[in-house]
């Protein structure tokens, strides 16, 4: 909403300054340049929206003033490496990157040949102390692990966005360890590609209680896992896990602490049962305001009693619900299908959900079904 709101104050600055402009040239009847006639605070927020290797490349030494404004201090620099030529990725670092670390805000790669190209020759050290925003894009998980420990020395990390490409096994235990370990962190961001099994999360050593309040899960964990997780982020308000699958292990209420900020939990696809689900629910949050959960085929998520209950005992105070239920019929039983739903459906029907507000929705394909609830 900030950054929304920073967009209309620009555009409406621009619109300003630029009738402005129109009036003085057509009294003075001489021709200028609009862009160069824009005062310096608007050229430094124009500067804040763009790329500053594009700044570099398109204002150097045009004139003394458009020089002095893209080396200014005041300027802090969005850095985007999304070229495949090395030599040009590697001029940039030399010539844009390193001679302006201390200026440096956002720095983005957007795959693993920008990584490679620039931190073999570079490091992320403490003259990045104005950095703030990080995204490395399909890294290795090995190549990960080093870069997460030159990241201790920033102090003004704030967002860091990871998507690991690789196809060898790793911990990501270690890896979280590391994350946890970035005292400035409040969003985390982590996705790896892979199928729907469950990586390797083992004890997470050395870690320390992190400030994380946002974290983004694009990977399938059990509960466990999450829990494992879970315990050392006491500041989390939203949390994001795209799928939960089954555990070889009873779930286990070691929680140690309440998550007493959390507001949102979201999971995109979930395939453990509704008795281990309610637990951890259990444990996690009195808190919560927006729950989201999308599950396939297991048809006990469908009592709607026992959702009325659960939310009512340790959910009270949820404001909105997002439940999508997904059921793949054949054709020789689809007439059955549709005859039973009368049942889970009026266990839905009670005052609890039209006092919220939470409208049901009944949709039925030619092979599937799917029951949803979401806020008006």
């Amino acid at each position: 909403m900030n950054q929304i709101k920073r967009q209309l104050s620009l555009t409406q600055s621009i619109d300003v300054e630029m009738k402005k402009l129109r009036t003085r040239l057509s009294d003075e009847s001489t021709s200028y340049t609009y862009f160069e006639n824009l005062s310096n605070e608007l050229l430094y927020e124009i500067f804040e929206y763009l790329d500053a290797c594009d700044i570099y490349e398109s204002f150097s030494n045009l004139n003394i003033r458009l020089q002095n404004l893209i080396i200014s201090p005041s300027i802090l620099l969005r850095i985007q490496l999304t070229s495949k030529s090395t030599s040009l990725v590697e001029y940039r670092c030399q010539h844009v990157i390193i001679p302006n670390s201390h200026r440096i805000r956002f720095l983005r790669f957007h795959d693993e040949s920008l990584i490679n190209t620039f931190f073999n020759h570079y490091i992320i050290d403490s003259s990045f102390h104005r950095l703030e925003s990080i995204r490395l894009h399909d890294i290795k998980a090995e190549k990960l692990l080093t870069i997460l420990i030159y990241l201790k020395s920033l102090p003004r990390l704030f967002s860091l966005n990871i998507t690991i490409m690789d196809k060898s096994s790793y911990d990501l235990g270690n890896i979280y360890s590391l994350i946890f370990s970035l005292s400035s962190l409040k969003r985390n961001e982590l996705g790896t590609f892979g199928n729907k099994l469950p990586r390797i999360i083992s004890h997470l050593t050395n870690s320390k209680f992190s400030m994380i309040e946002y974290m983004v899960i694009h990977n399938f964990f059990t509960l466990n896992q999450l829990n494992s997780l879970l315990h050392y982020t006491p500041q989390l308000r939203h949390l994001f896990c795209h799928g939960v699958i089954e555990s070889d292990k009873k779930f286990k209420k070691n929680l140690s602490m309440k998550l007493l900020h959390l507001k949102y939990i979201g999971f995109e696809e979930v395939y453990v049962s509704f008795d281990e689900f309610e637990v951890f629910i259990k444990e996690i949050s009195s808190q919560l305001q927006i729950l989201k959960i999308y599950t396939l085929q297991n048809r006990t998520y469908l009592d709607g009693n026992r959702w009325e209950q659960l939310i009512n005992e340790y959910m009270p105070q949820l404001k909105k619900f997002y439940f999508r239920f997904t059921q793949n019929i054949k054709k020789d039983t689809q007439t059955n299908l549709i005859d039973s739903t009368d049942g889970f459906i009026n266990r839905f029907s009670s005052p609890f959900w039209s006092e919220r507000k939470w409208f049901r929705e009944l949709k039925v394909f030619r092979k599937t079904m799917i029951f949803s609830i979401f806020p008006y």
